[in-house]
């Protein structure tokens, strides 16, 4: 987002069962993350993409990540619940983002929810 040096973007997989840990729940995905001491129970995979590209090429290795790994998550325990964290900084003034038909059916397919976070400071001063 070289047009806006304050612009950013990441997206996460968020992956929780009732009853598992994050290390049981990478087993039972076969892969690997890091527990986090905050949400010992939440299985969270960061997207690999630099948060200075667009918004856009995050969703795009989104959809990406999911179509390779698609059985690992359809395999995910009727309770558990999959969801798709986005969080963004937009570039100033006007910014876009797509969620392709390709990536709205995988989405679609896991039951997986859309979190999104956005950050402006684009907001009047509060007087």
């Amino acid at each position: 987002m070289a047009d806006d040096p304050d612009a950013w973007a990441t997206v996460a997989v968020r992956v929780r069962v009732p009853g598992l840990t994050c290390n049981e729940i990478s087993k039972h995905l076969g892969i690997a993350v890091k527990a986090s001491s905050r949400h010992p129970a939440v299985w969270t995979y960061d997207v690999p993409v630099s948060k200075d590209l667009m918004l856009n090429e995050h969703l795009d290795a989104l959809s990406a990540f999911l179509t390779v790994n698609k059985e690992r998550f359809a395999a995910v325990p009727e309770e558990g619940e999959v969801d798709v964290v986005i969080g963004w900084r937009p570039r100033r003034g006007q910014d876009v983002s797509t969620f392709t038909p390709e990536l709205v059916a995988c989405l679609a397919r896991l039951g997986a929810g859309i979190v999104t976070w956005t950050y402006s400071d684009d907001r009047p001063d509060e007087e």
